[in-house]
């Protein structure tokens, strides 16, 4: 049976875990890497994803963008 798909993040690792956790990843599985060891499987959902369009050398269009994102 193949592991599930995610991130990988090693449990020696306690900066990416704590990392990993405040993104919202969760554990969904462990794999045993020939190289480093046990790594744990981790997803996060993405619920909301934001783009802005910035053009150089034009500040109405990034004032725009920030006005458009403060009623969100």
């Amino acid at each position: 049976m193949k592991p599930p798909k995610g991130r990988l993040f090693s449990p020696t690792n306690p900066p990416s875990l704590k990392l990993a956790e405040s993104m919202n990843f969760q554990k969904v599985g462990e794999k045993i890497d020939d190289i480093d060891g046990l790594e744990y499987i981790m997803k996060a959902e993405i619920h909301e994803v934001r783009t802005a369009t910035v053009r150089a050398g034009n500040d109405d269009t990034i004032q725009s963008n920030e006005r458009r994102n403060e009623y969100r």
